[in-house]
């Protein structure tokens, strides 16, 4: 029996290859009648760079100043992420998503990708295709969710 695709979660950092891959999400979507779910995550920027870079961002950002620096983040971020999906909808010419399929979260983007995939059937999500080594290099939340998720998970590169 094939896989029933019912619920596709499309994780976006915002950039031109994630973008790239909101086409193929949107495909799929569409295919299988599954509903959609846009996701996209603020970096804990202390935790992701700051402690693994060796930098102490606790005085200068405590607890409260930093929830209010995402508070403020994800207001703009949920604008430009509305933007990006309503933009690639007329582009593709599928109905428009509903507001409430639209997700900004804050935290380690990896987690967080990983923990809403598990209410998908699939994950969608772009990559730069660095390779290996680029990957080790630099990190990437494509191999991380890759690595940890139990949900399938497409990769788009760019180009395809």
């Amino acid at each position: 029996m094939l896989p029933v695709i019912k619920k596709i979660l499309y994780a976006t950092d915002l950039s031109d290859p994630a973008t790239h891959a909101l086409g193929f999400a949107l495909s799929m979507a569409q295919k299988h009648g599954a509903e959609l779910t846009v996701l996209h995550v603020v970096p804990d920027l202390p935790h992701e760079y700051g402690l693994s870079a060796g930098f102490d961002f606790i005085p200068d950002f405590d607890k409260d100043t930093w929830k209010k620096f995402i508070e403020n983040s994800t207001k703009s971020v949920a604008g430009r992420l509305e933007k990006i999906v309503v933009e690639a909808c007329a582009k593709f010419g599928v109905p428009p998503i509903s507001p409430g399929a639209l997700q900004v979260r804050s935290g380690v983007p990896v987690d967080e990708i990983v923990d809403a995939a598990r209410n998908a059937d699939l994950v969608v999500m772009g990559t730069q295709g660095h390779g290996r080594i680029g990957g080790l290099l630099m990190g990437s939340v494509a191999q991380g969710v890759l690595a940890k998720s139990k949900t399938p998970v497409m990769v788009v590169r760019v180009g395809t």
